[in-house]
């Protein structure tokens, strides 16, 4: 699902000056409040090209629906709402107005509806793993930042089980909750822990601009996920602790 992509940092100063002051953000899970010009300028690039409803879908990965296919869920999301038109793999009639769809505009490929996970009809290959956390500090800007990690199958083995690819997604939000920048770390491997913390699940994370010595890394806890994240662009690491997770389970 994931191709390779590079850097994309809009406020790359803002990033390392917090990483120099040795800030680990902490993540809680709640959802931002973005404008709704935000959100069209988001969705248009991924919608229909003329209303810009977007559809996504909640796979079924374990086993198809009764009716062969593996739509487990929809949603036609705009502008203005989320519809719910299928669910437990019935159409759902008339279709149920979502208040919180789990949209963020620099992640507009994935709403986190609680622990189900919706990605955007065409992914090729859906995520595995998604979780999803927000910071509860302010930058000296008055912007409040925002994470996502999805990982999926990458088609590879290791002694410790499946390999992932994926991506890391941030978002800076103003004090008005406009999104003021956005980056993209793309996870070129993502290797299970072989003795993680607690028996729980855990993976190292390769990717470009990766500091010696010091791997990334995703801890999924009861707690909720903790993604410890190094990079030659940080004086640090970015800790997001208190992930909440979603899945195609």
């Amino acid at each position: 699902m994931i191709k390779e992509q590079g850097w994309e940092i809009v406020n790359r100063r803002l990033i390392t000056f917090i990483a120099s002051l040795g800030l680990a953000i902490g993540f809680q899970n709640c959802t931002p409040f973005s404008k709704p010009d935000d959100r069209k300028a988001a969705l248009e690039k991924g919608g229909d090209g003329y209303t810009g409803k977007t559809t996504y879908i909640h796979a079924q990965l374990q086993s198809p629906c009764p009716d062969g296919t593996f739509e487990k869920g929809v949603i036609e999301y705009s502008e203005s709402k989320a519809l719910l038109t299928k669910e437990n793999c019935q159409p759902v009639v008339p279709p149920r107005l979502l208040s919180n769809p789990g949209y963020m505009p620099y992640n507009p490929g994935a709403l986190f509806v609680g622990p189900l996970l919706f990605e955007q009809a065409g992914t090729p290959v859906w995520s595995s793993v998604a979780c999803r956390g927000q910071s509860g500090i302010a930058d000296p800007w008055g912007r409040r930042g925002f994470a996502d990690i999805q990982l999926s199958d990458a088609g590879q083995a290791s002694p410790a089980g499946p390999v992932y690819s994926g991506q890391i997604k941030i978002g800076y939000f103003d004090s008005n909750g406009i999104l003021a920048s956005s980056e993209t770390v793309t996870i070129n491997r993502a290797v299970p822990d072989p003795n993680p913390a607690l028996n729980r699940r855990a993976f190292f994370l390769f990717h470009d601009d990766a500091t010696v010595g010091e791997p990334s890394r995703l801890d999924l806890l009861d707690s909720g996920a903790v993604l410890v994240y190094y990079s030659t662009k940080f004086a640090g690491p970015l800790v997001v602790s208190g992930m909440s997770c979603s899945s195609h389970e």
